[in-house]
């Protein structure tokens, strides 16, 4: 009984790990342009940053889950616009990248400006 019992942990070990590892690998990220992004249909399209070995666009769902964040602070999709410079975290499963993690870049005009008086 004992050994039967040993048997099936360890079976369920590995077949625990080997769920982990597949997760992790079908685990990626993407640099680039947001080329469209549509909020109520949860869309985002974004064009592969141009030093990337390959200049692609890619077409994401956004997972009801995903996490946008707006520099340091959380945001929403709706403030992403056409031009800004992102990070997707997604996963693929099936034929469409689901995006799981988005996050914007701070822009250069968004830094404050220092100004000297002499």
């Amino acid at each position: 009984m004992r050994v039967r019992v040993a048997a099936l942990g360890a079976m369920l070990l590995f077949v625990g790990a080997a769920s982990v590892a597949s997760a992790k690998e079908d685990s990626h990220k993407l640099v680039g342009e947001i080329v469209s992004v549509d909020a109520t249909a949860r869309t985002l399209s974004v064009s592969a940053h141009p030093k990337a070995a390959q200049m692609e666009t890619m077409t994401f769902a956004v997972a009801d889950d995903a996490k946008v964040m707006a520099g340091a602070r959380a945001g929403d999709l709706g403030q992403l616009a056409v031009g800004d410079p992102v990070t997707v975290s997604y996963t693929t499963s099936g034929t469409t990248p689901t995006a799981t993690r988005i996050e914007r870049a701070a822009s250069a005009a968004a830094k404050p400006v220092k100004t000297s008086r002499y």
